[in-house]
């Protein structure tokens, strides 16, 4: 099984940034820990849940920032 994360380029340095992942259903699926700084590859920490159980399938990304910008994100 392959482990998925997800990867952030942000700058939230008197902010922060958080993501919710939602599968097909539009059920909550993943929950992230708030992220802050100048990142340019950050790793996204899940406080509840994980994305690793929806590898392959369609899922919804909620991004909510508080003073940040969210420059791109990807997964690996």
């Amino acid at each position: 099984m392959t482990i998925c994360e997800l990867f952030v380029n942000v700058e939230a340095s008197e902010g922060e940034l958080s993501v919710e992942v939602f599968d097909a259903k539009g059920n909550l699926a993943a929950r992230s820990e708030p992220l802050s700084g100048d990142l340019l590859r950050g790793s996204v920490e899940w406080a509840a849940g994980s994305i690793a159980r929806l590898e392959g399938y369609s899922v919804s990304l909620r991004f909510t920032l508080r003073k940040a910008r969210l420059y791109s994100y990807w997964v690996e």
